[in-house]
């Protein structure tokens, strides 16, 4: 059996790039599933695409406002796995993407990648004292919530225990 993988695609403009985005991950190996920022129309991103595109959309009632850092990227996420968990499709790998996301590598170069046991994911860096947006970790932010937006920053998180 030939390994399936399902990119997860996470846009709020440009439905041109969404679209070239979608074309170069065409393949019989990967699956697209996209999730259009509530705030803005998904007719767009659906009328940019190529025929012979097959994007599974997050359903209009599970759109959400997403707004950078906050939690609504993580309800996006999840309304992108719970879509591509109704189609019962067992995927090998599932990658996150922005819609203004190229791809860099070909897909068989890509495919290959996600055949091995890899993780791509690493947060160490990240977290150094002094690393580049180290605060965005060290500092309570509010991105999702307007009222408390101003405070963004400003709040140290409490060391764990």
């Amino acid at each position: 059996m030939t390994d399936r993988h399902a990119v997860y695609v996470i846009a709020h403009d440009e439905p041109r790039l969404f679209a070239d985005l979608v074309a170069s991950l065409r393949h019989r190996q990967i699956d697209v599933y996209a999730h259009i920022d509530a705030r803005v129309a998904p007719e767009p991103f659906a009328a940019a695409l190529a025929t012979d595109d097959r994007v599974h959309f997050v359903a209009d009632a599970d759109r959400v406002p997403v707004r950078w850092g906050g939690f609504s990227v993580v309800s996006a996420v999840l309304s992108l796995i719970e879509t591509a968990a109704a189609t019962d499709v067992p995927y090998r790998r599932h990658t996150l993407v922005s819609g203004r996301d190229v791809l860099l590598r070909s897909v068989p170069d890509l495919l290959a990648s996600w055949a091995t046991d890899t993780e791509y994911v690493r947060i160490d860096h990240a977290l150094r004292p002094g690393a580049p947006h180290a605060h965005k970790v060290t500092h309570v932010h509010f991105p999702d919530r307007p009222v408390l937006r101003r405070m963004s920053g400003r709040i140290r998180r409490r060391p764990p225990t």
